[in-house]
């Protein structure tokens, strides 16, 4: 987490709004958006499981 509140626009986007900071010792990825000044994060994902499990928890205002 401190690497996303530190450089927030520095991970890859996964869709149009979401990003995806990977995780070094794991097989986990941070999900997030930014939502004007804070850090929303949608889902700690397990790489390795169901990848699209997360799209069902993003509010109806952001795009997937």
């Amino acid at each position: 987490m401190t690497r996303v509140k530190n450089y927030p626009e520095s991970w890859p986007f996964i869709s149009k709004n979401i990003r995806k900071c990977v995780i070094n010792r794991f097989p986990f990825a941070i999900l997030y958006y930014l939502d004007n000044d804070s850090i929303l994060v949608v889902a700690i994902m397990h790489l390795r499981r169901k990848p699209g499990y997360w799209k069902n928890r993003i509010m109806d205002n952001q795009s997937v």
